[in-house]
């Protein structure tokens, strides 16, 4: 029942770009938080002078695509006074290579499940408890010595990197998407693009990452 709960309620607070008013948003939130248990996930954000969005981002553990999603921002201009809503709890991401699949996870409970691809051998792609350290849209791919930018249809990686502290591996997207669900990788997680994406929007570094 947990689950359902915090699956409906991440789901209710990320189709709030289509309430318009802030008043009226507030006041719907308040209302999810008696039936959904939505407090203490998110706080709303008086922005201050010399605030910029990254910065807002940055200082409440969520990222500036979350909050631009959020917030229904077309850009990153922002006033004083203006109020934000923010996410602030931590999300994890837990991996099972037997199943292919990643878990987005919020207090334990799983809110998105997302079919991956993992190392084509058990042991390529690490087991262990790791962090992502950095994030790049269009990443681009150094391929035994050959640089191949973000965006070409020969770029391995997708659309949206998520490194992990242990060098040369993390979450990514492909230019395979027939081969998701299969153990085919060098070692990395590559997901859809369309799901990276989705994902990357969620994943502030710092993020803990479980592989199994």
């Amino acid at each position: 029942m947990k689950k359902f709960y915090l699956m409906l309620a991440f789901s209710f607070f990320i189709s709030f770009p289509h309430v318009e008013a802030q008043e009226a948003k507030e006041k719907i939130l308040s209302l999810a938080d008696i039936l959904y248990g939505l407090v203490d996930h998110y706080i709303i954000y008086e922005v201050k002078l010399d605030d910029t969005l990254s910065k807002i981002a940055k200082e409440h553990g969520t990222t500036l695509e979350f909050v631009k999603r959020v917030n229904k921002l077309g850009d990153n201009q922002i006033k004083v006074g203006q109020r934000l809503t923010i996410w602030n709890a931590p999300f994890t991401i837990e991996i099972i290579k037997e199943d292919n699949r990643l878990y987005l996870n919020l207090d334990g409970t799983t809110i998105k499940e997302y079919h991956v691809s993992t190392g084509k051998s058990d042991s390529i792609t690490p087991v262990g408890e790791f962090t992502i350290q950095s994030r790049y849209p269009n990443p681009t791919w150094f391929h035994k010595g050959i640089v191949v930018p973000g965006g070409s249809p020969e770029n391995w990686l997708g659309t949206r990197w998520l490194g992990f502290d242990k060098p040369k591996f993390g979450i990514h997207g492909t230019i395979f998407p027939e081969l998701i669900g299969q153990s085919v990788s060098g070692g990395c997680v590559r997901m859809k693009n369309h799901d990276v994406e989705e994902l990357y929007e969620y994943i502030p570094i710092g993020t803990k990452v479980i592989i199994k």
